[in-house]
């Protein structure tokens, strides 16, 4: 039984989605450059995120969905603080977050 369609701005296919473990929100990303955070109540996208050079091919979230993981084929892969009034958790990794964009990019060799 079908419960609910998301028709959004993907331009492309979409390769992976990961969702919240309250179930409230949802990342979707495919052959564009950006992957979208969706409120799953509304099917509405509530933010759009952009920064990779490349297709985005995977998204997850960390366990309390505060941070939002993103792989490209850019060989790059960057964690993003989704709410903007959210404040980055306390750790050195999260610490080299960007303000600007909340975001931190991690790259392979």
């Amino acid at each position: 039984m079908l419960v609910q369609t998301f028709t959004g701005p993907h331009g492309y296919e979409i390769r992976d989605v990961a969702i919240t473990t309250d179930n409230a929100r949802f990342a979707s990303c495919g052959g564009d450059t950006a992957f979208y955070l969706w409120d799953v109540a509304t099917a509405r996208v509530v933010k759009k995120f952009s920064g990779h050079a490349h297709m985005i091919n995977s998204v997850a979230f960390n366990a309390e969905g505060t941070v939002v993981l993103s792989g490209s084929y850019d060989r790059t892969g960057s964690a993003w603080i989704p709410y903007p009034c959210q404040p980055p958790p306390k750790n050195k990794f999260y610490n080299r977050i960007r303000p600007q964009t909340r975001r931190v990019q991690l790259m392979s060799g």
